[in-house]
């Protein structure tokens, strides 16, 4: 079978409000619901990126949504266009009209619009038909609006999917409860004594016969010649009976969206294309068009999802162009020394340099997962995600699969990765515990071999000890160092629950973690002395319980918090915490729902969102390496600790020079005690030019002199520090 790129070209940064913005975005437009065609420009809608333009000849594509346009931050419904090109647009938060420059948009608060979820566009005219979802069916005709609902009319259900004009001017429309036809002053509902072979009426469709053709939900495709139903299901060739979509081409053959795969009937013949049998990718086919040129334009809304053409021969894929990043679904970001983005999506691992990007996925490496989840950077540089049965290490050249044939991995699916200053791989499974991977041995630590008290890891954290802390979905948390294991959990310690979803360490060793209850999630602090704080939107001032990433930013001494609809920071300081909250309608944050916060080695802060691609978020201006050049450190220098003498925490700064122009320098830290014997490893990695500051936790050892040696390339340099207890 025949599988090809399909090329654009694509800018996808958008810039919000200045040359030197703080938010910039990039998103793909995946998530489709609707089509609409205008000459050579395809035009999109998409479940929470607003609507996508698409030059069909040049590849070109621009992005309009809530931050560069009058579009609200909602999913697109439905498009339609006029004879005088103005596009309408369908969604959940009402009409919108675009003429090429202005943008209208129509509510119940400003228009006769009966509900503001719009589903379905059909154009007569100057009339505009306008379906939605709980309020009928309304009728403008650019001045006035006509409303008809269950209560004022015959139509037989106010909560409407689709709707089609015939020749002969009758509006047919589908509900969620049976078929109704409108010719102007009578109404006639197509219930199941009419012979109709569904309640549910997704879409419909007129062949050149003028013969209605419906899509339903759960009973196939149905056809009408004006007297009696004739129903096609599985039985007959439909690739399933759940129907989203309909369209015909121009030869006559009836396209289907079905809820596994596409169809094709010829009038005789029924052709099934599934993810089986064909290029084709998506399971579920939820948005559907037939241009000009028999070009068969495919989208649909599951995490996965992707723009797709079929030529009649060909697939074409959007998410394989290694233009941008793969999905607007993003679970997992690091950084590497080059300040590279490597990131997770439901399409594959995207990869930054930051002018463009490269896309590992199915179709364009040897990955053999779709879904990304997670991705970690060991300390010589090669990137570990998780695979279909396993890990996959990328070494900058090929990837290698570890699964539960070829390793001592347990095959369950891979939920997180880290790795430890001796480079060893940490994998957590949901189901098969943890394995540990030196390079050459696996190591499988669970609840039957081990002090871990559930086999279903959620998430990692290494401390500046070494120590591994393991979140777990029902075991609360534990600390390993090596040889043993510390629990904590709700009955032991201040846990206020024993489901962990994520945890990261501030620079003073606090460790700070999300746990889940039933009904909400709580913000939990462990401090150094062990104590345990539990915050929630009963007790402080957290305005959101669903914490689904958490990030501390060293340099400003503040947490990030990613919660399901908005973005927060906490500051504290000796006069208290200082809460401040960032969603799409108070700043330039452009989709609420947040997965994953990381920093690149500039200190911009990257939001990774649960739908609406990713955001770089930086105050007074992102910060790019041109924007750095001039402020790289000239030489390296190893300052004295502070405080010192300690007890038993101290902080350890240092600086990185840029050496013959490159970008990253090999950099060990290490702690020895007065006979010269090592007791700590705190750096020992790649390290790119800038200043770096260590916290170094004394605690189980001894009063003395130590000392703390730097070695950078052909540099190095040792102090003496007094631990004092």
């Amino acid at each position: 079978m025949k599988r090809l790129i399909f090329l654009f070209c694509l800018l996808v940064a958008f810039p919000s409000y200045s040359q030197n913005p703080e938010w910039q975005y990039y998103i793909t437009g995946n998530g489709i619901t609707s089509f609409a065609m205008d000459s050579d420009t395809l035009w999109y809608g998409t479940t929470s990126v607003g609507i996508v333009k698409l030059n069909v000849q040049t590849g070109e594509k621009t992005f309009y949504h809530s931050k560069n346009s009058g579009i609200p931050l909602a999913a697109v419904r439905t498009i339609s266009i006029d004879e005088d090109g103005n596009k309408w647009i369908g969604t959940d938060s009402g009409l919108v009209k675009f003429d090429g420059v202005n943008w209208t948009v129509y509510n119940t608060s400003n228009s006769g619009l009966p509900y503001n979820r719009v589903e379905a566009i059909e154009i007569d005219g100057n009339n505009l038909w306008i379906g939605t979802h709980g309020g009928g069916l309304a009728k403008y005709d650019g001045t006035n609006w006509t409303v008809y609902n269950t209560t004022n009319s015959g139509i037989s259900n106010d909560y409407i999917l689709s709707l089609k004009l015939d020749i002969a001017g009758n509006l047919w429309v589908g509900t969620n409860l049976w078929l109704s036809k409108f010719d102007g002053s009578n109404w006639e509902i197509f219930d199941r004594n009419s012979g109709i072979p569904g309640a549910i009426i997704s879409d419909i469709a007129f062949d050149s016969d003028n013969n209605l053709w419906i899509g339903t939900i759960g009973y196939g495709v149905g056809k009408y010649d004006g007297l009696s139903w004739q129903k096609y299901t599985y039985s007959d060739g439909l690739s399933d009976e759940e129907i989203y979509c309909l369209n015909f081409d121009n030869i006559g053959n009836l396209w289907v969206g079905t809820d596994f795969g596409l169809s094709k009937f010829d009038g005789s013949t029924w052709t099934a294309f599934t993810p089986n049998n064909s290029g084709l990718r998506l399971n579920s086919v939820e948005a559907l068009f037939v241009d000009d040129n028999d070009r068969v334009w495919i989208g649909g809304t599951s995490v996965y999802s992707e723009l797709t053409m079929f030529d009649g021969s060909s697939w074409f894929y959007d998410s394989a162009t290694e233009m941008y990043i793969p999905a607007d679904y993003v679970n997992d970001i690091k950084v590497d020394e080059n300040n590279n983005m490597w990131v997770a999506t439901n399409c594959g691992l995207g990869f930054f340099d930051g002018k463009k990007w490269s896309v590992y996925n199915l179709l364009t490496s040897n990955l053999n997962s779709y879904i990304i989840s997670c991705v970690d950077l060991d300390n010589n540089g090669n990137v570990w995600v998780n695979s279909k049965d396993g890990v996959a290490m990328f070494d900058g050249s090929d990837w290698i699969d570890y699964n539960s044939n070829n390793s001592g991995i347990p095959g369950y699916f891979v939920r997180t990765i880290t790795h430890d200053n001796h480079n060893n791989i940490w994998i957590g499974t949901y189901g098969g515990g943890i394995a540990k991977f030196d390079g050459t041995n696996w190591t499988v630590y669970n609840t039957s071999n081990s002090g871990l008290p559930s086999d279903h890891i959620s998430s990692f954290a290494i401390d500046d000890n070494g120590n591994l802390w393991i979140g777990t979905s029902f075991g609360g948390l534990a600390k390993f160092d090596g040889t043993n294991w510390t629990v904590y959990n709700s009955n032991n310690s201040g846990l206020p629950d024993d489901g962990i979803r994520t945890m990261t360490f501030d620079n003073k060793g606090n460790l700070w973690l999300s746990v889940y209850s039933v009904y909400y999630d709580n913000l939990v602090r462990f401090d150094t002395q062990n104590n345990w704080v539990v915050l929630n939107s009963s007790n402080s001032q957290l305005p959101n319980n669903y914490i689904y990433a958490l990030k501390y930013d060293n340099v400003n001494d503040q947490l990030w918090i990613g919660s399901g609809n908005k973005l927060i920071s906490l500051k504290i300081t000796a006069w208290g915490k200082t809460w401040n909250e960032f969603n799409s309608k108070n700043s330039g944050l452009f989709y609420n729902s947040i997965r994953v916060l990381e920093f690149d080695n500039n200190g911009n802060l990257l939001i990774g969102t649960n739908g609406g691609g990713l955001t770089i978020y930086h105050e007074g201006g992102i910060v790019s390496v041109n924007n750095r050049k001039e402020n790289l450190p000239a030489g390296f220098i190893l300052y004295q600790n502070y405080p010192n003498p300690f007890n038993p925490e101290t902080t350890i700064k240092y600086t990185i020079p840029a050496i013959n122009n490159r970008q990253a320098t090999k950099v060990k830290l290490v702690v020895y005690d007065l006979l010269g014997r090592e007791v700590a490893t705190l750096v020992n990695g790649e390290k790119s030019a800038g200043n770096y500051e260590v916290h170094f936790n004394a605690s189980g050892l001894p009063s003395g002199l130590y000392f703390y040696k730097l070695t950078a390339g052909n540099y190095s340099a040792v102090k003496k520090m007094i631990l004092m207890k």
